[in-house]
């Protein structure tokens, strides 16, 4: 499968990742908020130099 780059839904919240707070994900259900934190954040994390085990993800699944 071809990846299409977001770069509109990627930088908005990769130029807010060293100001300390903690960042949510929100919209519309099946609107790619899973998605796009898998595929695109976390795999600018691990470019970026992010170890792994250093990243958490947190999803509320009573919804």
């Amino acid at each position: 499968m071809k990846l299409i780059q977001r770069d509109l839904y990627l930088n908005q919240p990769i130029s807010k990742k060293e100001n300390g707070l903690i960042k949510t994900i929100t919209g519309l259900r099946r609107s790619g908020k899973r998605y796009l934190l898998f595929k695109i954040i976390h795999n600018h994390l691990l470019e970026c130099g992010v170890k792994e085990e250093n990243s958490l993800f947190l999803f509320d699944i009573n919804k």
